[in-house]
Order: structure tokens, then C-alpha cells, then sequence
């Protein structure tokens, strides 16, 4: 994605030393529906999202799992978008700096 496409209420809040991807909830509804269009990608791949203009990165669902058990060596990095607690609509994600 362009920084056009996902730059609309973001702000790079810090958490400790890791960034934190703040989205109000139009943009937050609007990532996770454009994220789950997406075509599926080649294994092995980690997908990162560009935010901030390159401030941070984002990464979600498996890739989150991914890079929170082997980056971060914990599952309590990993956030969620559009509602935890309803699977079909959620996005769990992980900021990298």
C-alpha cells in the first residue's frame, strides 16, 4: 500500500522504545477491509505495511504471530484492529520500528 492509501488519522504513538499504530475507526475499518481483499501470499513472506512515511512498519494476522514469537519473543506486542473479539473482522497486528 502507498502511503496515500493507509496515511488518513494515523499517528506513530510511542509504547516504551516500540511504536503503536493509532487509526481512527473509519480508517481502522477501511485498512482491515482492504486487508482482507488482499490475494494471498507466497509462503515463506512476511508482508509489512509502510506507516507513518516509513516512521514504522506493520505486520498482520500470521505475520503478527510471526514476528511477535520471533522478534519480540512475546505474544503481548500483538494488537487488534476492527474488534478482537470478532474473528472474521479482526486484524491482529505488530509495529515494527
Amino acid at each position: 500500500m502507498s502511503d496515500d492509501e493507509h496515511s488518513g488519522g494515523e499517528d506513530n504513538e510511542q509504547e516504551g522504545t516500540r511504536a503503536v499504530l493509532q487509526v481512527d475507526k473509519k480508517t481502522e475499518q477501511g485498512f482491515v477491509s482492504a486487508y482482507k481483499s488482499l490475494s494471498a501470499k507466497p509462503a515463506n513472506t512476511v508482508r509489512l505495511f509502510e506507516r507513518d512515511r516509513g516512521e514504522f512498519y506493520t505486520v498482520h494476522d500470521d505475520d503478527a504471530l510471526f514476528v511477535a514469537t520471533n522478534v519480540f519473543k512475546t505474544t503481548t506486542v500483538i494488537k487488534y484492529l476492527g474488534g478482537k473479539w470478532v474473528p472474521s473482522s479482526s486484524n491482529s497486528n505488530v509495529c515494527l520500528s
